[in-house]
C-alpha cells in the first residue's frame, strides 16, 4: 500500500503515514465501519482517496502562494508607477520654478544642481567668484522654496 500512495505522491514518509493513518481510523471504526466489498479494495480505494485529497490540498496551497506572490509583485509594480508619476510631477513643478529663476541665478543653480558642479568649478566655468555663486545658489533656493511652499512641508 504504500508503493501505491507513493505513485501518487512521490514522497516516502508521507506515503507511510497516509497508510499508518487508514489502518488507524481502521482499527478507531473497526465496530461501526461496515465494508460492503473486499479489505483488499477498501484499503486501496483508502489510500487513493487520501492521496487525491493531499494533492489537491497541495494545489490548493501553490495557486494561493502563487496568486499571493502576483498580487504582491502588482503591489510593487503600482507603488512604482505611482511613485513614477508624483517623481516627473515634482520635476515639472521643479523645472518651471528654476524657469522662473533670474537668468544668471538659474543658470548658476542648474550647474550646481542638475550638472552636479562643485562651487569652485562653476566660478571658474563662469568667471566669477566662489562668493557670487554661493550667494546666487542662496538666492535660487530662497526663490524655488518659495515658489513650491504649496507642496513642500517644512
Amino acid at each position: 500500500m504504500i508503493v501505491y500512495a507513493n505513485k501518487f505522491l512521490n514522497d516516502n514518509h508521507l506515503s507511510e503515514e497516509i497508510v499508518q493513518g487508514i489502518f488507524v481510523k481502521l482499527w478507531q471504526g473497526r465496530k461501526s465501519i461496515e465494508i460492503e466489498v473486499s479489505v483488499k479494495s477498501y484499503l486501496f480505494q483508502s489510500v487513493r482517496n487520501k492521496c487525491l485529497d493531499i494533492i489537491k490540498h497541495k494545489k490548493i496551497k501553490e495557486d494561493y502562494a502563487k496568486r499571493f506572490i502576483e498580487d504582491q509583485a502588482s503591489e510593487a509594480t503600482d507603488d512604482h508607477t505611482w511613485n513614477t508619476f508624483i517623481e516627473a510631477e515634482l520635476y515639472a513643478i521643479l523645472s518651471q520654478a528654476v524657469s522662473k529663476l533670474p537668468q544668471e541665478c538659474g543658470r548658476i543653480f542648474r550647474y550646481s544642481r542638475f550638472k552636479n558642479l562643485k562651487n569652485k568649478e562653476i566660478a571658474e566655468k563662469l568667471g566669477i567668484s566662489v562668493k557670487t555663486v554661493e550667494n546666487q545658489i542662496f538666492k535660487a533656493l530662497k526663490l524655488i522654496r518659495n515658489e513650491l511652499k504649496d507642496y513642500l512641508s517644512l
